[in-house]
């Protein structure tokens, strides 16, 4: 079994699909079906949304029946912040479709080390636009790197663990 990764080529504007190894997402729902109905709805949203990550316990394989999906967003142009924003419709309608709850994650506004982590750890499920998600990555691995120095030895005052 497989998961599917939606892309669509902004061009000719051809969805394609590519596979992955499928884990099982909860008793309802399976990886494949998840990222089917991720990418329905974010095509619709087109070109607001422009790739998908799922990551947390769905995004490892160990979620359980009454966990939520994680998911992490990446807007073609940042959305604007207000709780009428495009972040809060787009999870509605995610939660809508899934028929379970949906922790959303703007990546366009997130910490350099919420993103370090969605990228590290998370799947891709949907691509609508290869190069700008190449290009947020590169940006986001260098802030991070940027940033790293610090976090550490926050994390060392604090007695944190370290990553």
């Amino acid at each position: 079994m497989h998961a599917l990764l939606c892309a669509r080529n902004s061009t000719a504007q051809v969805l394609q699909v590519y596979l992955y190894p499928a884990t099982v997402i909860s008793t309802v729902l399976s990886i494949d079906e998840l990222t089917t109905t991720v990418c329905r709805v974010l095509s619709a949203e087109t070109p607001m949304s422009s790739c998908a990550y799922l990551f947390g316990s769905h995004g490892r394989g160990d979620a359980r029946a009454d966990s939520d999906v994680d998911l992490a967003i990446l807007f073609a142009e940042d959305p604007p912040s207000t709780l009428s924003g495009a972040g809060f419709a787009l999870q509605g309608r995610l939660e809508q479709s899934l028929g379970l709850s949906v922790d959303l994650v703007v990546l366009n506004r997130a910490r350099p080390e919420l993103v370090h982590s969605v990228l590290r750890d998370g799947q891709l499920l949907y691509d609508d636009d290869p190069s700008l998600r190449v290009a947020f990555e590169v940006k986001s691995r260098r802030e991070y790197q940027d940033v790293l120095p610090y976090l550490r030895e926050y994390r060392l005052m604090t007695g944190r663990r370290s990553q």
